[in-house]
């Protein structure tokens, strides 16, 4: 017998050295939810998430920040990207994620598992992102806030627009149901998608005036009011981005969930304080308004 015929799989394919939170192709996934390794290490940080994380599906609680910690290579990313998964309990290759631990008795305790089921049976949105590829300031002293990419990547998952001001258009057209009309006559009017061209909203300014004007959402004089506010630095506290998420959860029903997870924060903040501060703010004010969701 060859040494390669004593594996499972083939020793020969793709293993990648990096688990990075980017790579989200349907494979990719496959194989790290096939091959993740539960050791007895991870069998206690798999309960003591999924024990606490219970107590905001039961009740309500504003006790819902996690932190990673553990040395460079110690696989904090992977764990996050698998938790990613299970809260979601993303379908992968017609198998649900919790389906991958439960066939293969990757977890041995019970209880675990019925909070895994728990957890992974309640409508979650898992928004998985690295912080400094999200960020759109680099180097030490530019970095945005927090605060700033939390509000983006939120934006990002609902598909509206990264820039503030266009995500504040489109939630508003949705909620008074005009965004499709909106885009619709977008097409018609201007010959140009909108989801593919809103990033050029600087050179449109007239057509989307016109076109928000068009479908009777603004006079003129407003929608040109409004697009000359969209020059101004958008601003947003922290309350106010709390309660623009309480708001979503409560539109998407009672039961519903939504959970950041932020790859690389401890390298983003480094020794940053306002950063830490901004950070620990948002945990809290997520936690009073949405209360453990």
């Amino acid at each position: 017998m060859k040494v390669k015929d004593m594996f499972m799989k083939p020793i020969n394919r793709d293993i990648q050295g990096v688990i990075k939170v980017g790579q989200d192709d349907e494979e990719n996934i496959k194989q790290e939810l096939e091959e993740y390794v539960v050791t007895r290490e991870l069998q206690k940080h798999f309960r003591d998430f999924f024990s606490n994380y219970k107590k905001g599906i039961i009740g309500s609680t504003d006790k819902m920040g996690v932190w990673i910690s553990g040395f460079f290579g110690s696989g904090k990313s992977h764990f996050l990207k698998i938790l990613s998964y299970l809260l979601e309990n993303k379908e992968v290759e017609g198998k649900k994620a919790l389906d991958y631990f439960l066939e293969d008795e990757k977890i041995k305790d019970k209880k675990v598992i019925e909070d895994m089921k728990l957890a992974c049976n309640t409508p979650t949105d898992a928004i998985l992102f690295n912080i400094d590829s999200k960020s759109k300031s680099s180097g030490t002293k530019g970095k945005d806030t927090i605060l700033n990419v939390f509000l983006r990547v939120f934006n990002e998952m609902q598909e509206f627009s990264t820039d503030p001001h266009l995500a504040d258009l489109e939630r508003q057209l949705t909620e008074e149901g005009l965004y499709e009309e909106f885009k619709v006559r977008y097409e018609k009017i201007h010959n140009l998608n909108w989801l593919e061209n809103r990033h050029k909203f600087k050179f449109h300014k007239d057509k989307v005036v016109k076109t928000l004007v068009d479908i009777n959402f603004m006079s003129e004089e407003s929608a040109r009011d409004w697009s000359r506010i969209t020059t101004i630095p958008y601003e947003i506290d922290i309350e106010g981005f709390a309660h623009l998420v309480k708001e979503y959860l409560d539109n998407k029903g009672e039961n519903h969930r939504i959970v950041f997870l932020v790859d690389e924060m401890g390298q983003y903040i480094g020794d940053n304080t306002d950063l830490m501060l901004n950070l620990q703010t948002i945990t809290e004010e997520l936690g009073i308004a949405c209360g453990g969701r």
